[in-house]
């Protein structure tokens, strides 16, 4: 078997990772939708909703949320995905935390003794306070439960919610939260701009005062003592 080197840039790549990308979103939209109007369906029929179609429900509702760019959302989109990420934290606190467990497996990490990080331990730790066979919602508060569980798609799912949160309050006040944290904190901040001269620079935004930015070191130069 040989094997052929084909040249390509940058572009290309990126256009290829944003076509895999989308075809994931529009896989896990579909099959949102699917299972939400069928299980919506059978509620009106029995008043009921099945255990298969709430963990279905679930599992497409997060993966949705962990490559969602929550920065191109306009504010009609931004509003509909608040709702429908209530509506997937209302369903997650159906589940038991074994079903929980199961669907969204805890991260084989186990030095966070070491790393002074959570880790499997930890996350086992918090998950053993609670009763295995008793719905979620009727223990703990599962935006906290978020913040202590170690899984890829419940990070990237919190992650989401705290950016439709960012962008909720920028679009009210017209600043950043963590902007408006860090001053409440007395941290000083800085944009960066162009003096005079043309030079790039920080500049405090409240007393003016500049720094300089040092220009960067190529990446083919190398420090020498």
């Amino acid at each position: 078997m040989t094997f052929k080197l084909i040249q390509g840039n940058k572009d290309d790549v990126e256009r290829l990772r944003q076509a895999k990308k989308q075809k994931r979103r529009d896989a896990y939209f579909r099959g949102y939708s699917r299972n939400l109007d069928t299980a919506f369906k059978e509620y009106e029929e029995t008043g009921e909703l099945s255990n298969e179609y709430l963990k279905r429900i679930v599992f497409y509702g997060v993966k949705i949320f962990t490559i969602l760019d929550i920065d191109t959302l306009s504010t009609d989109q931004l509003n509909s995905a608040f709702e429908s990420l209530d509506y997937i934290k209302f369903y997650i606190g159906e589940l038991t935390p074994i079903e929980f467990i199961q669907m969204f497996p805890i991260d084989k990490v186990y030095d966070g003794d070491k790393t002074m990080t959570k880790d499997y331990f930890f996350t086992m730790e918090e998950i053993d306070k609670l009763n295995a066979h008793e719905k979620l919602r009727d223990q703990v508060d599962v935006f906290e439960l978020f913040w202590d569980y170690q899984n890829t798609d419940i990070r990237l799912f919190l992650l989401s919610q705290l950016k439709l949160i960012s962008r909720h309050y920028k679009n009210e006040t017209g600043k950043e939260l963590m902007e408006e944290f860090l001053r409440e904190q007395g941290v000083d901040l800085y944009v960066e701009t162009t003096n005079d001269k043309g030079k790039k620079i920080l500049m405090n935004d409240q007393t003016g005062e500049e720094i300089k930015v040092l220009p960067k070191i190529p990446r083919h130069l190398k420090l020498v003592q």
